[in-house]
């Protein structure tokens, strides 16, 4: 049975938005870091771990727990992304925009 968007719960829908806006974040924050290397290897190397990624989950089943806990490192380690991109130090950090952000995801999710 092939899902549509309109059986997705909002959660997932929001997690979804909520990583691609997190991997423009970082693609941006590589170009700058590593610019030519990055545009001619780093982006296609990443790009093809995601469609890896993905051709795994399709053709496997995982369990719930699996999910769950899958679901749980990835969480975390863009909660500790963001944080590094957010509040680099006390004078340069976007607080704000990220309190705000993640007060909002809570409040749509709980």
């Amino acid at each position: 049975m092939v899902r549509g968007i309109s059986d997705t719960p909002l959660p997932i829908i929001l997690y979804a938005v909520a990583m691609g806006l997190h991997f423009i974040g970082v693609d941006h924050s590589l170009l700058r870091e590593h610019g030519a290397a990055y545009m001619r290897v780093g982006r296609f190397v990443l790009a093809g771990a995601a469609l890896a990624g993905w051709s795994v989950a399709m053709m496997t089943e995982i369990s719930r727990a699996g999910i769950i806990t899958s679901l749980g490192l990835i969480s975390g380690g863009v909660v500790m992304n963001s944080m590094v991109m957010e509040l680099p130090t006390e004078k340069d950090g976007r607080f704000w925009p990220f309190v705000t952000g993640a007060a909002a995801y809570t409040a749509l999710c709980s």
